[in-house]
């Protein structure tokens, strides 16, 4: 969890035992809710006797703790969706992007790697017609003005993830993810987002004073 303070509303504490009575497993149980947002949400807290650490204590000596594994609902948050979503016109688009939300919500990078090749995908399609393979597409995608041509590479190395996750089970870090999210997010706001926002710039910037026609002759 993260270091923050939390209310502890309600608490369940239960320890099960093998057949043998050689190990053991506790399971804590909590409802909690944060003190800065207000959110509730469940905690899951379990120790197993065979999963320990050894720590120093205070004193010097060495002594062994067991290690706790945690699990949150609702997940934190891994990554926030843009608040310019709704600005993207495809409705295709849009849902597909919010689906790979999801998926990393629930820490499926695998198949938010996945979605992230198919979002782009539909992107180029809708605006290029199908070429008939996801290079093609983007060739005739960057060719169209789309995509600077230098950034050609990038994103043929994050089809070629979005195809290794699908095929090859690579499932990337979050880090990894993170970079890949980023070239979509800019990609995505560029063409669904930026024209409008220039529109706007356009209305709002007051007009060139015309020349006079003695300003023209000197």
């Amino acid at each position: 969890m993260r270091d923050t303070f939390h209310d502890v509303k309600t608490t369940y504490y239960e320890r099960s035992y093998s057949a043998d009575d050689e190990f053991w497993s506790d399971d804590h149980y909590q409802v909690l809710r944060c003190g800065g947002c207000k959110e509730v949400s469940f905690l899951h807290r379990s120790y197993f006797s065979e999963d320990t650490t050894n720590v120093r204590k205070p004193n010097g000596e060495w002594d062994v703790e067991c290690t706790p594994t945690d699990q949150i609902y609702p997940p934190r948050l891994a990554r926030p969706v843009p608040d310019w979503i709704g600005k993207i016109s495809d409705h295709e688009v849009q849902q597909l992007l919010r689906e790979v939300y999801v998926a990393l919500q629930s820490g499926a990078f695998r198949l938010s790697t996945t979605g992230v090749r198919t979002v782009l995908e539909r992107t180029m399609v809708n605006h290029v017609g199908d070429q008939g393979s996801f290079h093609s597409n983007l060739a005739a995608f960057v060719s169209a003005g789309h995509l600077p041509a230098g950034l050609r590479e990038a994103f043929e190395i994050i089809l070629d993830a979005g195809s290794a996750s699908a095929h090859r089970a690579f499932e990337p870090d979050n880090d990894v993810f993170s970079h890949i999210m980023d070239a979509l997010e800019n990609m995505l706001w560029q063409i669904y987002v930026l024209p409008e926002k220039a529109s706007s710039i356009k209305a709002a910037t007051p007009p060139r004073p015309k020349k006079t026609s003695a300003a023209k002759r000197e």
